[in-house]
């Protein structure tokens, strides 16, 4: 009999540590923590801090690719510091009008609420189901790094910018994921697998940035990913600061799609490498400056942007759609395509661009619907310009494959009068 224990004992010793294993859930609830709970959804941790957040997250067990699951129930979080997630992890909470994290009047840092606490990162991370108040305390709500990171469901309001220890202006994001610095080789390495969906994002009381992004942290780096159904909502009188500019955007991402921004400077704006990118079925409305704005840096690499079935509502001047490559024919953005977009104006004050295409080598335009007192200017580019037809019906661009290249002052997108446009001129010269 003590052999059979024996053998027994190997066996179970000689074991993988995570065989048989399961992921632990936890319920947390606002209140003062006490050795007598248990952390059951009838008898909940209780936390007053981001310290006690932080201490009950760290003590989950996450080795042998185990994701363990922290629920909040209904309450308001006080913290005043950053929660570092690390990795491996779903924090869910009771919905975005129920779990509320909240940006402490004590606030020790201008960190997000939730992050990495180093860019090192971490992967199979879930954050949903909950509301960040950053209380005017905090340019950034969620800042993760790494691969296979969700964000569904969260609304973040109250962030600003802030300035550096040098005075500077710091962009704000409301919600940012990123790719990761490799620990071993010390550079950033691409990421994939960057989610996030139904999310709304609103009252930001800054100049600069404010809304959902998933970018590369340093060129030619990328984090591919996708922000679906997301909805920005600026502010209708936002604080610029004497000296600065309106540069508040909405949305990016390799994919966005079936998202809506009102009243921001740019709906939706690309800078970065992100190798192919995909903006559709999206909703880009009172939009100050841009709907789509692509101003890519020098030393990014872009294979193809397209720009798809988008309603852009412009509040008075501005752009539609603007791409201006680098300063070279053969630079970082390779091909464009824009079709089937329809872009509007409220006001008719101020000069407006339906589309600035600067310097692009393979340019696709066509089906596009656009406001008749709108001005289409395509300079520099080489490609194929189709039927694009003003809002009213009378107006059209002229076919064209555009194989010799025009110096940049030269507008290669040619307007002309439809047969509607005739027509009603005929009639209105024939009337009594």
């Amino acid at each position: 009999m003590r052999l059979c224990h024996t053998l027994l004992l190997l066996v179970l010793t000689a074991a993988p540590a995570g065989q048989g294993a399961t992921a632990k859930t936890i319920w947390l609830a606002p209140g003062r923590p006490s050795w007598k709970q248990k952390g059951s959804q009838e008898n909940p941790f209780r936390v007053a801090s981001a310290a006690d957040i932080q201490w009950k997250l760290d003590n989950l067990d996450r080795l042998d690719q185990l994701v363990p699951t922290a629920n909040f129930l209904p309450g308001v979080y006080i913290v005043e510091e950053a929660i570092n997630v690390g990795t491996r992890i779903s924090i869910v909470g009771s919905g975005f009008s129920e779990t509320i994290f909240r940006k402490s009047e004590k606030n020790r840092d201008a960190l997000g609420i939730f992050q990495n606490n180093n860019m090192g990162g971490g992967e199979q991370i879930e954050i949903r189901d909950l509301a960040l108040d950053c209380n005017r305390r905090t340019r950034l709500g969620i800042v993760l790094y790494g691969d296979n990171i969700t964000v569904r469901n969260v609304h973040v309001y109250n962030h600003v910018n802030v300035r550096d220890e040098y005075g500077t202006w710091l962009e704000s994001f409301a919600i940012l994921l990123s790719n990761r610095v490799d620990s071993f080789l010390r550079h950033w390495a691409n990421t994939s697998g960057a989610l996030v969906e139904n999310c709304l994002v609103t009252d930001f009381h800054g100049h600069n940035g404010g809304g959902i992004c998933i970018a590369g942290g340093e060129d030619p780096t990328v984090a591919v990913g996708i922000v679906r159904k997301c909805r920005v909502i600026g502010s209708k009188t936002p604080v610029i600061p004497s000296g600065q500019s309106d540069a508040r955007w909405g949305v990016g991402a390799t994919i966005t799609e079936g998202c809506t921004t009102e009243s921001v400077a740019i709906g939706s704006y690309v800078e970065g490498g992100i190798g192919r990118q995909l903006i559709r079925n999206n909703r880009f409305l009172n939009c100050e400056s841009a709907g789509v704005m692509i101003s890519l840096r020098v030393t990014t690499s872009v294979d193809a942007i397209e720009v798809r079935n988008n309603e852009i509502s412009l509040a008075d001047g501005g752009y539609g759609i603007s791409a201006v490559n680098n300063g070279k024919l053969n630079g970082t953005l390779m091909n464009l395509i824009a079709e089937e977009n329809r872009i509007t104006r409220r006001a008719r004050k101020a000069s407006a661009d339906w589309v600035n295409i600067f310097k692009v080598p393979n340019l696709t335009l066509k089906n596009n619907i656009y406001d008749a007192t709108a001005i289409g200017r395509v300079r520099g580019s080489r490609g194929y310009i189709g039927e694009n037809r003003s809002e009213d019906g009378l107006w059209v661009t002229k076919s064209a494959q555009l194989k010799t290249l025009k110096e940049s002052t030269t507008n290669q997108l040619q307007v002309v009068k439809t047969g509607a446009a005739t027509e009603a001129a005929a009639v209105k010269k024939g009337a009594p």
